[in-house]
């Protein structure tokens, strides 16, 4: 009777999975909840608010509509109104008939309705937002452009067509209505056939467990004299050939299950994931997630690979500026002259990847600027362990013919870090500061956390901030006779081998010694590059600093003159002069300087330094 009841439930388990499923799955018209306005004038925005398109429950769909190009970008809301600045703009909102905000009601539009509201502004146009490092995703079409996605409260979308046209004026939200009765219906009677086909399942275990351990079913049969009782024994096979039919019907009822309490979504494109949540009022966050950090390295990585094979002063500039164009403008106009020259600015490996990421960390409703990113990258064959070659130190005085002897090429570059700056929120991530590591990178907060920037005078450090930079040029003017000698690693610094007061000496010497000498004077000092100060992992802090050095060599008998080559000639112009030369060297410094509780000493991450100009005296 057991292998009956089991035949029996399981029949119909699968008659109520079926039903159900098949009320679920079946094809219905697509019905959404639809609000459109369409825009009057000639602001080159418009904005919509993460709040609006959450004014209805379920996944949004965006529809706009316009002339020619169209432009769709989303960043949170004060980043967004930072972008906008003082630009007119339409704001796309749900407004009563008093103007006020409401809350819309589907079975009565006419109390709430989606309304363009204008904000007059001193700009009338503004740059094209499409590819801006600020937007944390951006699209682009002509004609319309079609967003579906569940969209965060605390991001808002800003749109445009090339930022000079008025913004595309039509625009329309749809919200999916909620699932008919029977489709609801239809989860209880796939939920009952799970738990028939479960109650069934078990039937059919216990039968089979009869079966087979106590001979299977009774029945009473003729008794016939000198023969043996017929018993009925059933195949091991069959039982388990229907123990997998019932677990293939408990597969189909998971199926169902699954299904039963999810509306069907038709997908479109673009689909962005934007960054979920909302975000407590003034809190700190990173100002970059991972996906706008890869986006940035990648279009600074290019840029200044073209400008590199092109000697590209003016396209370098989009992407650089500080001390590190100032390195990259000398490259170019020595390689212009001389494509042999060697560079001074490291080059950032083509091929490299991102071995280190982290944004600086941002009011989550404030509009604060500038903002920094430091980034590290290099080559695969570096990160699986490759030993790169020692950084190419640039010697900034000359040598007794006047040049300067460049170290070879090495096979694997060494790791390069960057301090990129975005200036105002329509601006682009500049590389300040370009160095080739030479020491281990303290370790730092994740990249989704992001890292405070801290002030000069920051009490959290064993040594002050804004000093640093001086201290090392003590150092270097003035050797172990410096009374902060001991306060940096200079055992495993190679920055001072061609910048510091023994080189100097030595180069002294040898233009005194030459057949017609020459007089060599120094003069070292701190650049006056803004200060900027990371805050690590144990509070301690990874520094940036410039150096600057003139070097002047005149003759030390009248009449004589002093040769100009390599560098200086190509720079200068002049090759032998009897008043000299006066040579500028700018070199960029990456130091770690140790939380307030540690002993260690300040150390030299990475640098990069060359000579940026050369003029007669």
């Amino acid at each position: 009777m057991r292998l009956v009841f089991a035949i029996i439930t399981f029949v119909a388990a699968a008659v109520l999975l079926a039903f159900g499923i098949g009320v679920r799955t079946a094809p219905e018209p697509v019905q959404k909840y639809d609000y459109a306005v369409e825009s009057e004038g000639s602001a080159p925005l418009t904005i919509v608010d993460g709040s609006t398109l959450n004014a209805l429950d379920g996944r949004q769909t965006m529809t706009v509509r316009g002339d020619g190009q169209i432009v769709a970008a989303y960043a949170r809301r004060a980043d967004v109104l930072a972008w906008v600045g003082s630009a007119s703009y339409n704001e796309v909102a749900f407004r009563d008939a008093d103007g006020e905000a409401c809350t819309p009601d589907p079975s009565a539009p006419e109390l709430c309705g989606l309304e363009s509201i204008a904000h007059p502004g001193d700009e009338l146009a503004v740059p094209d937002p499409y590819g801006a490092d600020l937007w944390i995703e951006d699209f682009r079409d002509e004609g319309s452009l079609r967003m579906t996605e569940t969209f965060p409260v605390d991001l808002t979308y800003v749109l445009a067509s090339d930022g000079t046209a008025p913004a595309p004026a039509e625009i329309e939200l749809a919200w999916p209505t909620p699932p008919p009765a029977s489709r609801e219906v239809s989860a209880w009677f796939i939920i009952a056939g799970a738990v028939l086909g479960v109650i069934g399942l078990v039937l059919l275990l216990g039968a089979v467990y009869r079966m087979r351990h106590k001979g299977g079913p009774k029945r009473r049969m003729p008794k016939v004299p000198k023969r043996p009782t017929i018993k009925s024994v059933r195949s091991p096979k069959a039982a388990a050939a229907r123990a997998g039919a019932g677990v293939v019907i408990l597969a189909i009822a998971a199926v169902g299950l699954g299904n039963a309490g999810t509306p069907a979504i038709a997908a479109s494109t673009p689909q962005p994931t934007p960054t979920p949540g909302a975000t407590e009022p003034g809190a700190a966050i990173p100002a970059l997630d991972e996906r706008q950090i890869r986006r940035i390295f990648e279009r600074v990585r290019d840029t200044i690979g073209t400008a590199d094979e092109g000697n590209d002063a003016a396209l370098a500039a989009t992407r650089v500026d500080g001390p590190a164009l100032e390195l990259k403008t000398a490259d170019y106009a020595l390689r212009a002259k001389d494509a042999g020259q060697i560079p001074s600015s490291p080059a950032i490996p083509q091929d490299g990847e991102l071995a280190l990421s982290l944004p600086q960390q941002v009011p989550a409703d404030s509009d604060a600027w500038p903002r920094r990113l430091f980034l590290v990258a290099a080559q695969p064959q570096a990160l699986e362990g490759g030993e790169p070659a020692p950084t190419a130190t640039a010697t900034p005085t000359p040598g007794p013919d006047g040049t300067v002897a460049p170290e070879p090429a090495v096979a694997v570059l060494p790791p390069v870090a960057m301090v990129l700056t975005q200036a105002g929120p329509r601006d682009a991530y500049k590389v300040e500061y370009l160095v080739a590591l030479q020491a281990d990178i303290p370790e730092v907060p994740a990249t989704e956390d992001g890292t405070a920037l801290l002030p000069p005078d920051s009490s959290l450090v064993s040594f002050p901030l804004a000093g640093v930079t001086p201290a090392y040029v003590d150092i270097l003017t003035q050797d172990t006779a410096s009374p902060v000698y001991d306060a940096f690693d200079i055992a495993n610094d190679r920055f001072i081998l061609g910048w510091g007061l023994a080189k100097q000496q030595a180069q002294q010497q040898n233009q005194a010694g030459q057949e017609s000498p020459n007089n060599m004077a120094f003069a070292t000092t701190a650049g006056d590059s803004p200060l900027i100060a990371l805050a690590t992992t144990e509070g301690g802090a990874i520094v940036t600093g410039t150096v600057r050095q003139l070097a002047n060599v005149s003759p030390a008998e009248a009449g004589a003159k002093v040769i100009g080559q390599g560098d200086i000639q190509l720079l200068s112009g002049v090759e032998r002069t009897e008043r000299g030369y006066a040579s500028t060297y700018v070199g960029q410094l990456l130091f770690y300087v140790p939380p307030l509780d540690s002993e260690g000493p300040i150390v030299v991450l990475g640098y990069a330094g060359g000579i940026v100009s050369s003029k007669e005296l």
